[in-house]
């Protein structure tokens, strides 16, 4: 069974397949249903990496600027865990118009909730990015996270 996320952007490409199915066959029943959001299990893990992110980059010295109300710099602070997922959400969490996305359940800010599909992909960027500078980080094989990538893949 194929399954895809419809949107503005991709409507053509769906068409296309359906076309494909009406000439395998005349019937075919197709079914709609609102995106998985995910579990929060995803998220925690995600804000654990996020812990383990900001500890390396705060490590090699890198700082947040500490801005006053005219936009003057007053000092520095260092990096943190709050910055890594703020730094790492709009990189790797935003749509085709550069919105970024949320990971809460229902959206913040205007921003829209991110899907189950979403999420798993921006955790699988990050995750390369980590091994690729040798970042520890905790990965359970019974997450949320795991069990989508293993869905993934088969």
């Amino acid at each position: 069974m194929s399954e895809f996320q419809l949107n503005p952007n991709n409507i053509n490409k769906i068409m296309d397949w359906a076309i494909e199915l009406l000439n395998k066959g005349p019937y075919w029943i197709l079914e709609a249903k609102n995106p998985v959001i995910g579990k929060w299990s995803m998220s925690r893990l995600w804000h654990s990496w996020m812990g383990s992110t900001a500890k390396f980059m705060a490590e090699r010295g890198v700082n947040m600027l500490i801005v006053n109300s005219k936009d003057k710099c007053i000092g520095e602070r260092p990096f943190d865990q709050n910055d890594a997922h703020e730094l790492f959400t709009v990189k790797y969490l935003s749509d085709n118009k550069g919105q970024r996305l949320s990971w809460s359940r229902k959206g913040r800010d205007g921003n829209r909730a991110a899907t189950r599909g979403e999420r798993v992909f921006a955790m699988q960027q990050h995750q390369a990015w980590m091994l690729d500078k040798g970042i520890k980080h905790m990965n359970p094989q019974d997450s949320d996270y795991m069990k989508a990538t293993q869905e993934q893949n088969k």
